[in-house]
């Protein structure tokens, strides 16, 4: 096993033990992120005189909120780096954070790390678990100034929360949200912005029968097998409940976009298990559209057939899956940042850590590995504004940048993986088992309540472009 507290190797480096010191987690995430060594005055960082040297703190990951830091510090002593004077450069790198990751070596189950957090500047860190008191999320990255109240974001969550229709899980959470810090006088300070909303119908006793018995393709077994310890109802934070903080954010990301660059975000059902509809005019759906039907498709008569097939499945105890499609409209072109922070690739990642998405396509997506060059291109053309294309199977990226049409993507949900219809398995001892759900309350499709999540998602990475752009100009 390795050991626990070790310390970078290198023949200069000795350490000595601090207690009494704390830096900001904000900047080690920055320095992983980057990669770039950054140097800091030691006043600017912690107390004590200047003549101090440069500490470099050892990272802890806690089962609730990702990297935190403890109170105990190393402190890290280059004998290359002293002046004339004695005093050490303060010089703290990215390989020498890495480095201590990479010697924390885990002792079994309990050791792995959980990422909670997405986006560069417009960060997003979520909380809670389904049957705890209490989900949510803090936004660190929020530009000052922009009008922001509940009202802004209740209407996201209320589409959002479950016991809506027959459609979806009983469960009956109001959701209602409230903002904690962040915001005076109806503006953002530029501060976090923290937003918590109480889970008033937890019932962790349902999930009793779950205890010994992961349900298969679902994420019981892996969390158990990464963390040593899973949430004892629910999922946890594998369950879809988590997507309330995100659909919270989202609605401040989507404030952000509007009024600060003119970009609106809608998402619609395309299909329920082999029903499909696609529309003709992506760009022209509107969010009024979607939420004329329960199932939030804008065609009256395939959102019929879609219900059909959800109930149908209810009935046998079952579940059916589906695809979320998004549109983007006025991104201006440039946003993306090759080659590893593309547009897509971000957009991609975004979706593809909601609960059980499967699947990410932009543009012509898969269709148009079938297609030839000359059949797929969008040619050039010059339109009101400036040059645009005449089609867009781009999906308004190109390079991982977008070229400003409108950003087209399609998102693939499996079936839930919990269901009442009984199922031979295995315990976790390995025992077979015939796992019967009885108890708890589940979506037999996630679809219908999973649009606003993906609104939620594209607007935090477009937020989170956004900023980014102007901060490269």
């Amino acid at each position: 096993m390795g050991n626990r507290h070790a310390k970078p190797s290198g023949r200069h480096n000795t350490t000595r033990k601090h207690t009494s010191a704390s830096v900001s987690s904000r900047y080690i995430r920055c320095l992983l992120e980057t990669g770039e060594p950054r140097k800091f005055t030691h006043e600017a960082a912690f107390p004590g005189s200047a003549a101090e040297h440069a500490f470099l703190p050892r990272l802890w990951a806690t089962r609730r909120v990702g990297f935190l830091l403890d109170d105990t510090l190393y402190e890290i002593v280059d004998e290359s780096c002293r002046s004339a004077a004695g005093a050490c450069a303060p010089v703290l790198t990215a390989a020498a954070v890495l480095r201590i990751l990479c010697s924390h070596e885990g002792e079994g189950p309990g050791e792995g790390i959980m990422s909670n957090t997405f986006g560069r500047i417009f960060r997003v860190t979520t909380f809670g678990e389904s049957h705890g008191p209490a989900i949510g999320a803090v936004i660190d990255g929020c530009p000052p100034g922009l009008a922001l109240a509940e009202a802004d974001i209740q209407p996201q969550l209320d589409r959002r929360r479950p016991g809506r229709s027959d459609l979806s899980s009983p469960r009956a959470e109001p959701d209602r949200v409230r903002i904690l810090s962040g915001v005076s006088g109806g503006r953002t300070l530029g501060s976090p912005v923290a937003l918590v909303i109480e889970n008033r119908d937890a019932r962790p006793a349902d999930y009793r029968e779950l205890r010994d018995v992961p349900r298969p393709s679902h994420a019981d077994f892996t969390y158990r097998e990464k963390y040593g310890v899973a949430a004892p109802s629910g999922g946890g934070r594998a369950s879809a409940r988590e997507t309330a903080g995100r659909v919270a954010a989202g609605a401040v990301a989507e404030k952000l976009l509007a009024e600060r660059f003119g970009v609106s975000v809608v998402a619609w059902v395309s299909a329920v298990e082999d029903v499909a509809w696609e529309a003709e005019s992506p760009a022209a759906v509107r969010r009024e559209d979607v939420d004329a039907t329960p199932l939030r498709c804008p065609d009256a008569a395939a959102a019929e057939r879609m219900a059909r097939a959800i109930r149908s499945a209810a009935a046998d105890g079952d579940s059916v899956g589906g695809i979320v499609t998004g549109v983007c409209r006025g991104v201006p072109a440039g946003w993306g940042e090759p080659v590893f922070g593309k547009l897509h690739a971000v957009l991609g990642a975004a979706m593809l850590s909601i609960p059980a998405v499967k699947g990410f396509e932009i543009g012509s997506g898969f269709a148009g590995a079938r297609m030839r060059g000359s059949a797929h291109n969008d040619r050039f053309v010059m339109k009101e504004g400036g040059l645009g294309t005449d089609t867009n199977r781009s999906g308004g990226v190109q390079g991982g940048i977008s070229n400003g049409e409108p950003v087209v993507f399609r998102v693939a949900f499996k079936p839930v993986a919990t269901i009442a219809r009984p199922q031979d398995t295995a315990a976790y001892d390995g025992a077979p088992v015939t796992l019967r759900v009885s108890e708890g309350r589940h979506d037999p499709c996630v679809l219908p309540r999973a649009v606003p999540v993906v609104e939620a998602m594209a607007a935090l990475a477009l937020a989170d472009a956004a900023l980014l752009a102007a901060a490269g100009r």
